[in-house]
């Protein structure tokens, strides 16, 4: 790692500068900054084709936890109505409705229905949203469904997305496709069976950073690619675990409730005492009637925008213009309110520290979510009534309940780090290596060898811990009779225990690399002059090729492509919800004009076929590192047909079986 500070600012310029060249993506990303689109907000149309539809599709949501709620937080009203949700834990109900305020970051990522539609409260959404709190089938049966969004945790993936599309229910499943290869194929064959559009949540194929990074890839900008080096390392201790979820059982959660509700009562009545004696300390009747105005302020101005928030959910029929008038009203009293909040404070004299010592906002929403996710509990006795079973590991009784809320934790209910976490990066190693190829498929690899092992989390769950995987793929001059040693080598590492480095991927070719961290920034880098990375520019070389040659900072080109690609950047799951729903538009024109629906003019990105291939790679991952751990060879040679959702062979040897019981 000789990656300098400065380096980095070097590498992220060049990397504006690339896609601001008109050789490149320029002339696009100045149609997006004269049209004031940002990313995020009109750009995934632009970039990958689909249009705008006449009505939003009605939309079901099936698993309101982590990811559910991501996907919550992405829905575009013009494209998404959701009319439906569905989960057995309580706490994720509410999630669903208010967002998650276990922190700020959460809360961006996840904001809930209310934020996404303006709904006033949980009860006016509910008049919107039916909820089915038992079996997801349910929901399936609603008749004003017209797509499913599926967020379950992994086992339940084919099952689900199955029961939908026999129900004639559209699905954008999350990733990993599902639990087994066959599970996999199972899906693609209904998916053709039942006519309905399936497509999975790889959602680098819906992001523009990644698609103007395989843009830089296929006009040969950084040469010939002889390796990808990615990974997700992560600080993940004992104790200090992210997919360790809290259980509603422990009692020390309850503790926790406890203290936490006692140490907001004391903070309310401890800051009410302070600004009423600070108040006492003011003679000036003109600051005393400013702040009498502002205590009246303080008490109607939450109600007004409750009412107006009311307004904007009965506001169905209402114009665009119209609702954004009432949205702007909301917008004007929220920063009145946060202004007179801040005045008030200032007029009283205090000092900005106590004001945050009270911070009586953040405590009340701590006492709130902890109150809700101790509702999880009610789930203790009927968690096996949903399929979840009791373990015991390393000597440990193992709850259901904890099955359920820790699915990620065992092989049976997840697939460990490869499903979650390396199956994104894997493919977007081969978006990268498929950008490569003329004939636009997507590149398999030829091997994998992986090992695995849990050294850090050794008692607590049957998933490895650490994973180390090289894949060899074909270079695009592969032949393996002629040319055997073509090859592009991926190395991939997902740990717990450190997590320096963080996550992301290294494209590495002959003149230069492309260095992607965490979904939010390119470093774009030539070859390093005298020791030193240098600015540089795009110029075209050759049909349809361009070449890095020496530039300047602050050009033309970098500020376009910064104005364009400003942050935060959209991760692609918005584009992806997005384009399943015009598609879904599309074949409902295509149908009423007597042409063939299948005949999309935009193909979904991550179609079952695609997906398919990610869930090959992550579980032969897998099976490779349990091959290893029994003292067998664990270098595994793919074959095509596993890619080949019409062929019964798995990497596993099970045989895809539509009429499994778990789907009928």
């Amino acid at each position: 790692m000789n990656l300098r500070p400065e380096d980095k600012t070097t590498g992220i310029e060049n990397f504006y500068a690339a896609v601001g060249s008109p050789h490149t993506r320029g002339k696009l990303l100045n149609q997006s900054v004269q049209a004031k689109l940002s990313s995020g907000n009109g750009l995934g149309a632009q970039y990958f084709g689909y249009g705008t539809i006449d009505r939003p599709v009605r939309i079901g949501v099936i698993g309101t936890g982590d990811e559910g709620s991501v996907l919550i937080g992405a829905l575009n009203p013009k494209y998404a109505q959701v009319v439906a949700i569905a989960d057995i834990r309580p706490y994720n109900i509410y999630r669903a409705f208010h967002g998650d305020k276990s922190s700020a970051s959460a809360r961006r990522a996840r904001p809930g229905l209310l934020k996404i539609y303006g709904w006033a409260d949980e009860e006016a959404a509910r008049k919107e949203v039916a909820v089915y709190e038992d079996r997801y089938e349910d929901l399936l049966d609603d008749q004003d469904v017209e797509a499913v969004i599926i967020a379950l945790p992994l086992h339940l993936h084919a099952p689900a997305s199955i029961k939908a599309m026999r129900k004639g229910k559209h699905v954008l499943c999350e990733k990993l496709m599902g639990h087994s290869v066959h599970q996999c194929k199972e899906m693609g064959r209904v998916a053709d069976e039942t006519d309905r559009l399936l497509a999975i949540g790889h959602q680098r194929h819906y992001s523009v950073l990644y698609e103007n990074a395989v843009d830089l890839i296929k006009k040969n900008v950084i040469g010939p690619i002889h390796h990808i080096r990615a990974q997700w390392h992560r600080d993940n201790l004992p104790g200090n675990d992210s997919w360790q979820k809290p259980l509603p059982t422990d009692p020390a959660m309850q503790a926790k409730l406890e203290s936490a509700s006692q140490t907001l009562a004391r903070a309310e009545n401890e800051f009410d005492s302070v600004k009423k004696a600070a108040r006492k300390k003011i003679n000036d009747k003109k600051t005393i009637s400013l702040l009498d105005k502002f205590d009246r302020e303080l008490a109607s101005h939450p109600k007004k925008i409750a009412a107006l928030r009311a307004e904007l959910a009965a506001a169905g029929n209402a114009t665009a213009e119209q609702r954004q008038a009432i949205s702007d009203q909301i917008a004007k009293l929220e920063a009145r309110l946060a202004a007179v909040n801040k005045t008030y404070l200032k007029k009283l004299q205090l000092d900005p520290s106590v004001a945050r010592r009270y911070n009586l906002t953040a405590l009340a929403e701590q006492v709130e979510v902890l109150t809700q996710q101790l509702r999880d509990a009610e789930l203790a006795v009927r968690a096996k009534d949903y399929g979840y079973q009791d373990r015991n590991v390393g000597g440990r009784d193992v709850p259901a309940l904890e099955e359920l809320i820790r699915w990620r934790l065992w092989n049976r209910t997840g697939g460990g780090l490869m499903a979650e976490l390396g199956s994104h990066q894997l493919d977007a190693a081969g978006i990268f290596i498929s950008a490569l190829r003329d004939d636009g498929t997507k590149a398999k690899p030829l091997s994998v060898t992986a090992v695995g092992g849990r050294h850090v989390f050794p008692h607590d769950r049957d998933i490895d811990d650490h994973v180390y995987c090289q894949f060899e793929y074909p270079a695009p001059d592969y032949d393996p009779e002629t040319a055997p040693e073509k090859k592009i080598v991926v190395s991939y590492s997902s740990i717990n225990g450190n997590g320096f480095g963080g996550y992301g991927e290294t494209v590495l070719g002959t003149k230069g690399s492309l260095i992607l961290d965490r979904e939010k920034e390119v470093v774009l880098l030539a070859r390093p002059k005298y020791g030193k990375y240098e600015p540089t520019a795009i110029t075209p070389r050759g049909k349809d090729e361009c070449a890095l040659v020496d530039g300047k900072s602050g050009s033309a080109e970098a500020r376009l492509g910064r104005e364009a690609l400003t942050w935060p950047l959209s991760r692609g799951y918005t584009e992806q919800i997005e384009h399943l729903c015009w598609a879904i538009r599309e074949r409902e024109r295509l149908a009423a004009e007597g042409k063939d629906p299948e005949k999309l003019s935009v193909p979904l990105r991550c179609s079952p076929q695609v997906a398919l291939a990610d869930a090959v790679i992550a579980l032969s991952a897998n099976l490779s590192i349990e091959r290893g751990a029994a003292g067998e060879d664990p270098r595994i040679e793919f074959m095509d047909s596993w890619f080949d959702i019409a062929s019964d062979e798995t990497p596993e040897g099970i045989a895809p079986d539509t009429q499994r019981p778990e789907y009928l």
